[in-house]
């Protein structure tokens, strides 16, 4: 069975201010020329760059005439567009005297259709964990467990990721690569605030627990500084928990006074712990 895949051109910022663009752009009628190379990028979008069909065991070259019916431009403006097009390099020969677009390779992007049924199946479910957990906070304020798995954990398609990253790191500084693996990022701002509230022993063994962790299970996190937060927030509250029921409950004998279990966990005050309703809606 064979797998439907999509197609599409990205046009990066500076499109319009390259050399060849921007030249075309001023000459007559130089907007179609422009709006006919995009269309010829969209033609050779799923051919690798080529404008070329297979008749048989012929590769044949898309002919004006062809390149007209497809665009919907005047067979004389298709003439006239190819002719400066291969003057500019944006149109070329390649293997044997086969149409080739250099440039196509460099805004093409593709998706099987089950890598979109499976993305769209992702981000279903997360909606749904996200769901799950708020719920959860709001019946129980005093109810401090992190789920490591589900609450905090994303799947990152890598090259979206770095294409947000680098979007969003325009204005700001990149954050610094942390741990043995380069898992956690932070920045210089983020990182001296943890070790300013914590320690830097501390804020250190916890960026190498995290930086292990994402590399043994192959995870990663959008917000590294709040997942480092939370850890160091969850393993306090359990100590603290640990501390206050040996010394105020156990004593010699374990106590099944619930009336004294109720009273420490009323003692309990979640803003100490770092977290409000809006750190835990994800």
């Amino acid at each position: 069975m064979s797998t439907k895949r999509y197609y599409w051109i990205k046009l990066k910022e500076d499109f319009f201010n390259l050399d060849a663009i921007d030249w075309l752009m001023s000459q007559d009628n130089g907007c179609e020329y422009v709006v006919l190379y995009q269309k010829l990028c969209l033609l050779a979008a799923n051919r690798d760059g080529f404008l070329t069909s297979k008749i048989g065991d012929m590769t044949v070259n898309f002919d004006d005439a062809r390149i007209s019916r497809a665009t919907g431009f005047p067979k004389i403006t298709v003439q006239k567009g190819m002719e400066l097009f291969e003057k500019l390099g944006l149109v070329s020969m390649k293997n044997d005297n086969e149409l080739f677009l250099p440039y196509v390779h460099e805004i093409v992007g593709s998706e099987a259709d089950s890598a979109s049924r499976v993305r769209k199946s992702r981000k279903k479910k997360a909606l749904q964990c996200n769901t799950d957990v708020t719920n959860n906070l709001l019946q129980s304020d005093t109810d401090i467990e992190i789920d490591k798995d589900i609450d905090k954990e994303i799947d990152i398609d890598i090259e979206q990721e770095k294409d947000s990253q680098a979007c969003c790191r325009k204005s700001s500084p990149p954050p610094t690569k942390y741990g043995e693996f380069g898992h956690v990022l932070l920045t210089d701002k983020q990182y001296l605030s943890l070790t300013q509230e914590h320690g830097e022993e501390k804020t250190n063994d916890y960026i190498r627990r995290v930086d292990e962790y994402c590399q043994q299970h192959g995870k990663g996190y959008r917000d590294y500084y709040l997942t480092l937060k939370k850890w160091i927030a969850k393993d306090d509250a359990d100590s603290r928990l640990k501390g206050n029921t040996s010394h105020s409950l156990t004593k010699d004998k374990p106590s099944f006074d619930l009336d004294e279990w109720q009273r420490w966990a009323d003692s309990l005050d979640p803003n100490e712990l770092g977290f409000s309703d809006d750190d835990m809606l994800y």
